[in-house]
Order: structure tokens, then C-alpha cells, then sequence
């Protein structure tokens, strides 16, 4: 038979419930890493696995690289990777050139990123972020990641 006391009380648990549940928020997310390149064109920055049961949500990318001058940087781009380190989803990031101490014997070229991004990593999952030259070497690759977990 109906009983409406435990019926208002079970309406009421669930209301309580998805009350609580919609005042759960996610926690910042920030990560920065220098790569060490070496002298390969290629240089990849792979942040730490995601711990198990979480998703990261990265929406900003920012990055520094800096090479000798006629050094062009060819490609940059945010990678999800799954726990085997199979590449999953790319997000290609557009840096901005600049030329530093074009009057010394020794001119720099530096790349900056600095973009708004989406992208998820679930539990043993990761980030990284490839950047690659068309020729030389890096002087230095660095980049942060940013968003929820």
C-alpha cells in the first residue's frame, strides 16, 4: 500500500542529494613544465598522469621557446595521451614570433603561446606538448597548463 511519509521522505533524500551534488566543484588544475631538449629538433613536456577516477580539463596553454635566430619553430601542439602513451586528441597552438638582440653577435629567436584551449584527460591519462623546429636546436622550451580537475 502507498505510504506518503516515505514517499516525501525518499522525494526528499533525492532532493538533498542532487542539492549537494551541484555545489561539488572542480579544483584548479595548474602545471608547468622545462622541457630538455637536447639538441633535437623535437621536444615534447608530458605532464603527470591524471590520477585515477579524475578528468583535468585544461583551457589555457602557454609556452616559451627560444632557439638561435633563423631557427623557425614549424609546429606546437597540446596532446592527450592515454595511459600507454597513445596519442588521443591534438590542439594545435599558434605561436607568435619575436626576435631578440638582433644587433648582437648571437640574435634569439623566441616563440610565445599563450591560447585558450579544451581538452580532457580522464584517470592514468596525460598531457603533452610537442614543439618541433624546421632546423637547429632548442635553447629552451618551457610551457603551463591550466584549468579544472
Amino acid at each position: 500500500m502507498f505510504n506518503l511519509q516515505s514517499a516525501a521522505l525518499a522525494l526528499a533524500s533525492i532532493a538533498l542529494l542532487a542539492i549537494s551534488s551541484a555545489n561539488v566543484s572542480a579544483a584548479t588544475y595548474q602545471k608547468y613544465k622545462l622541457g630538455a631538449c637536447g639538441t633535437a629538433k623535437t621536444c615534447s613536456i608530458a605532464f603527470a598522469a591524471i590520477p585515477a577516477g579524475r578528468t583535468a580539463q585544461v583551457t589555457n596553454v602557454s609556452c616559451y621557446a627560444s632557439a638561435a635566430f633563423g631557427t623557425d619553430l614549424k609546429k606546437i601542439q597540446l596532446q592527450q595521451l592515454s595511459a600507454s602513451n597513445t596519442p588521443g586528441v591534438i590542439v594545435t597552438l599558434i605561436p607568435a614570433p619575436y626576435l631578440l638582440n638582433s644587433t648582437s653577435p648571437a640574435p634569439i629567436a623566441v616563440s610565445m603561446v599563450s591560447q585558450q584551449v579544451l581538452l580532457y584527460a580522464s584517470g592514468g591519462q596525460k598531457f603533452q606538448i610537442t614543439a618541433e623546429l624546421s632546423r637547429g636546436n632548442f635553447n629552451e622550451f618551457s610551457c603551463h597548463i591550466s584549468g579544472k580537475i
